[in-house]
């Protein structure tokens, strides 16, 4: 019998390189699951920490099975008395395990509620935004997809919510920072629940600039990320 422990000691030092186990997948839901699929997003795949269409559609592919159709069908168009459109995305996919899954997306997008010069492209926004939903919910993602987001960030009533909460902690994973020290870098709050949304997306664009210059959080301090931070 080969001694298998013996034999990776041996391939140790003569690369000098140890075998990183590949992370275990957990099934479609779990608690970690969230976690795993962003995981595996590459970083031009993330919109400040949210997952973009793109990243999604690649992703799908790897992680939960062949895509058969993938269509938007537009229930309401704007004209000059409407200036509301409604867009349906449906998501067919065969899963790894056999079984088949249809998914089906329905979201509004008005345009008085669309800053410019977006509000120009409502029909786009609604197609696309359609589409991230569905992946969402096929995959049972627990955070908004890039192209949901909504302009309401400037609200300085409103706190942040799980999914920031969730872009955060995977983009300071991701740049190994501190998320606490990094918080505190534009507040002083009892609990993460205390910081201000608008707050929590001005962290989240320092730290994807981060990601391009390293100036941001360049001071050893906000180093070191904490998978336990929230306990």
């Amino acid at each position: 019998m080969v001694d298998m422990e013996g034999v990776l000691d041996i391939v140790e030092e003569e690369t000098g390189q140890l075998e990183v186990e590949e992370k275990v997948r957990p099934n479609d839901g779990d608690p970690k699951w969230t976690e795993y699929v962003l995981d595996k997003l590459e970083n031009e795949e993330l919109y400040e920490g949210f997952p973009t269409v793109d990243g999604l559609r690649r992703v799908t592919a790897e992680v939960f099975g062949t895509m058969i159709q993938s269509t938007t069908r537009l229930l309401e168009v704007p004209d000059i008395k409407c200036t509301k459109c409604t867009a349906e995305h449906t998501l067919v996919v065969n899963k790894f395990d056999g079984n088949q899954v249809t998914v089906n997306a329905v979201v509004d997008v008005v345009k008085e509620y669309v800053q410019p010069p977006y509000n120009k492209f409502i029909v786009a926004m609604a197609d696309s935004r359609a589409e991230g939903k569905a992946y969402r919910r096929l995959l049972k993602l627990k955070i908004l997809s890039a192209e949901e987001l909504q302009a309401d960030d400037e609200d300085t009533h409103v706190l942040i919510d799980p999914q920031v909460v969730i872009a955060l902690t995977n983009l300071c994973k991701r740049q190994d920072l501190n998320v606490l020290k990094v918080v505190e870098k534009y507040g002083k709050y009892k609990s993460i629940d205390e910081v201000p949304k608008h707050v929590a997306r001005t962290i989240l664009k320092a730290i994807s600039n981060h990601q391009n210059d390293k100036k941001e959080f360049s001071n050893k301090k906000f180093h070191g990320f904490d998978p336990n931070w929230k306990n």
